[in-house]
């Protein structure tokens, strides 16, 4: 909750075009996401606005939540927020491409940054969806 009132934001995972700031200060990283919308508070208009059709490129899971993070921490001034969650909507078809040391760096930072990961699309605690990307988000997830 932000001053009150909930906010979101959009970013994009899987398309087309590169925009967001990780991707500037990286060339080559970051790819296929895009930064879709400002946080604001939730409105049809921005739910219409989404692409209704999927693309046919990959967006790397953790690559986006990084980029989602970094907004939290570097995206927006002037709001207090109380609560700061990303909802992850993946498949994980895609699998990450995250080293190790990354992965531990990012989870240090989803701690100090009080960050709260949900995941929609696959029940990571099923016996169903089981791989290393999984394994992953669980630990951000428990964080």
């Amino acid at each position: 909750m932000c001053q009150g009132k909930d906010l979101i934001g959009v970013i994009l995972m899987g398309t087309k075009e590169t925009k967001n700031s990780l991707a500037e200060q990286c060339p080559g990283s970051f790819k296929h996401i895009k930064f879709f919308s400002e946080l604001e508070l939730p409105a049809w208009k921005t739910i219409r606005e989404l692409p209704s059709v999927p693309t046919q490129y990959r967006g790397d899971w953790f690559d986006a939540l990084v980029v989602a993070a970094d907004y939290f921490k570097n995206g927006f001034s002037g709001i207090k927020c109380l609560n700061r969650r990303i909802i992850l909507m993946t498949n994980f078809e895609c699998y990450s491409s995250v080293d190790e040391n990354d992965f531990k760096q990012a989870l240090n930072g989803f701690k100090e940054g009080d960050i709260q990961v949900d995941v929609i699309g696959c029940d990571i605690y099923s016996e169903i969806c089981k791989n290393n990307d999984i394994d992953l988000v669980k630990k951000i997830v428990e964080v």
